[in-house]
């Protein structure tokens, strides 16, 4: 069933279909209407189906498995609207997306707007934002080291992946320019479980864009037994200059 934990609603899945792995389905009344406004293409899955009532600005929405007398939550996301892009003023019909199928659920920096380029929505194929994981990464590492966030689905933010060998590192994570001057203090205090990833959306603390240039990543881990992970990453932020 499709359920909203918030509201105590639920709604049986009635149709039969067969979801492999790593496959969307999108869930709609008007399986149509997304065809058309989204231009999904032919071979997305949408299924007709009737969903339990769901705020924009925040709530949940789960999927529960019942087995005759038991009942088993297959996945639960706490959603948000303050999870979409800071520079988007309206953000009515645009989809968040899951970054990263193997990335925690409710982690907010696995979720990110979907790409205007591809109308805002992917409903029933691939997230328009949907990185795939390189392998095992060490320690600290940059996704990709150049990124435009300009919204156009392609390297939109920078994905800061790590790698721990074991939990409880309390991260602090900042952002400086190419001159050492602190733009941004992304993470602060955070704990870290043994892998993940962190985001950046090139803005600084004052929800500004910041402009073309090399940016220098600072991070720092202490753990309770003393150990002590730190070092600099560096960055291009790019912008398409037409």
């Amino acid at each position: 069933i499709l359920y909203n934990a918030d509201k105590g609603e639920s709604q049986d899945i009635m149709e039969e279909f067969i979801l492999r792995p790593n496959e969307i389905v999108a869930f709609s009344k008007n399986p149509d209407y997304l065809y058309k406004e989204y231009q999904a293409p032919d071979d997305a899955l949408i299924v007709f189906q009737d969903i339990p009532s769901l705020n924009n600005s925040d709530g949940n929405v789960s999927i529960i498995q019942i087995d005759k007398q038991t009942s088993s939550t297959i996945d639960s996301f706490d959603y948000s609207a303050d999870y979409h892009h800071e520079l988007l003023n309206d953000t009515e019909g645009i989809s968040l997306e899951r970054t990263s199928l193997s990335g925690l659920t409710n982690d907010p920096n696995n979720w990110f707007s979907a790409s205007q380029l591809h109308h805002f929505a992917t409903p029933g194929y691939q997230n328009s934002t949907r990185i795939e994981s390189p392998g095992k990464v060490q320690e600290i590492t940059l996704y990709d080291k150049v990124f435009s966030p300009d919204q156009d689905g392609i390297k939109d933010h920078l994905i800061i992946q790590y790698a721990l060998e074991k939990p409880g590192y309390i991260a602090n994570i900042s952002i400086h320019d190419d001159r050492g001057r602190l733009e941004k203090k992304l993470v602060r205090n955070a704990s870290l479980s043994t892998e993940g990833l962190i985001t950046w959306d090139g803005l600084n603390d004052n929800g500004q864009l910041l402009p073309v240039g090399i940016y220098i990543i600072l991070f720092e881990m202490y753990h309770s037994d003393g150990d002590i992970i730190s070092g600099k990453k560096a960055c291009v932020l790019a912008q398409n200059l037409d």
